[in-house]
């Protein structure tokens, strides 16, 4: 009997380390779903990494990094190697220390500098979330391709819409950034690229982001010190509300679009 007990004993603590290192993986993931310069969510970006057979071999560079968010999740999850570029010195900074606290520095480099003067070659996947920076699809993905080997992947970040008609109200809010997902896939065509994999943005990472904004633009009107101030900013507040009830919730997605080349 007391042998038995014993064993329960052993096996209910194994139960409960299993159970707390649980949580605190999930914990993780949604504090890292705060540092995402992503609206694709951090379960897809995992599953995206599954698909496309990521693991200790992987070399990839993510241009436009942020605090190095993507790198530091795929590395946890497939140990992945990875420099990340970014030309702010606080989100570079900050990504250190969560990348120092994960005790993943020896395989994740985050690096302050220009994506122009990147000249790195021979990466397995290159990913750039901020696209639009490079000017049209057709010529970020002939940018994109410099880093990657002849048969590597380009992962892309883009604003899209799967309807045909998009109303000029949100051509004009989100001007050349934001595209029809059927000229997005012509143009991916036109390119000689495929794709290998979509990662939607969810309603929920969707509504993070607008609630992100909105709540940056309460700070403003509460520390705004002039009345124009205040007001501009009570004015865009208005707008933001107006543009994503009226048109961005039905008409807007981005996607993180994995593309390989079609003839290597």
């Amino acid at each position: 009997m007391q042998f038995a007990l014993s064993v329960f004993g052993i096996l209910t603590k194994i139960k409960i380390c299993k159970i707390m290192n649980i949580m605190d993986k999930i914990m993780e993931r949604i504090d890292d779903s705060s540092y995402l310069i992503s609206m694709a969510s951090v379960e897809n970006i995992i599953e995206m990494g599954r698909f496309l057979k990521f693991n200790e071999n992987s070399k990839i560079l993510d241009l436009c990094c942020g605090y190095g968010t993507m790198l530091k999740i795929l590395c946890q999850e497939y140990n992945i190697n990875g420099k990340g570029i970014d030309l702010s010195k606080e989100f570079i900074d900050i990504g250190k220390n969560r990348i120092k606290e994960a005790n993943i520095s020896e395989k994740i480099n985050l690096e302050c500098s220009n994506i122009n003067d990147c000249k790195e070659i021979g990466y397995d996947v290159v990913i750039c979330t901020e696209t639009y920076i490079l000017g049209s699809l057709n010529n970020a993905i002939t940018e994109l391709a410099k880093f990657i080997k002849p048969n590597g992947t380009i992962i892309i970040g883009l604003l899209t819409s799967p309807e045909e008609e998009i109303p000029d109200e949100l051509k004009e809010f989100d001007g050349i950034n934001l595209h029809k997902e059927i000229d997005v896939y012509n143009s991916l065509l036109d390119s000689g690229y495929a794709i290998s994999f979509i990662a939607r943005s969810t309603q929920n990472q969707w509504d993070k982001y607008f609630t992100w904004d909105s709540k940056r633009t309460v700070s403003e009107i509460r520390s705004a010190k002039t009345v124009e101030e205040k007001k501009k900013a009570e004015e865009w507040l208005k707008k933001w509300y107006t543009m994503y009830a009226k048109y961005r919730i039905k008409y807007e997605q981005w996607c993180l679009y994995a593309i390989e080349k079609i003839s290597i």
